[in-house]
């Protein structure tokens, strides 16, 4: 993997399919993109996505766009 230099962060709400006459679930969540590589999205786990993005090769500064 090369050396990342760029990545956004992105997050959102998503919706569970719940049974018929059951009130909808929803869950946020966040994604992270290293740009022109790889993504992954967390579902309320915000540690682990720091984890993950902190295990990858990160270039010295990085660019982080919201």
């Amino acid at each position: 993997m090369k050396t990342v230099t760029a990545l956004s962060v992105d997050g959102g709400k998503a919706r569970l399919r719940t049974d018929l006459g059951e009130a909808s679930e929803w869950r946020d969540y966040k994604a992270v993109a290293l740009h022109h590589q790889k993504c992954a999205a967390f579902f309320q786990e915000n540690d682990k996505l720091l984890d993950w993005v902190n295990r990858q090769p990160l270039g010295e500064p990085i660019t982080c766009r919201l």
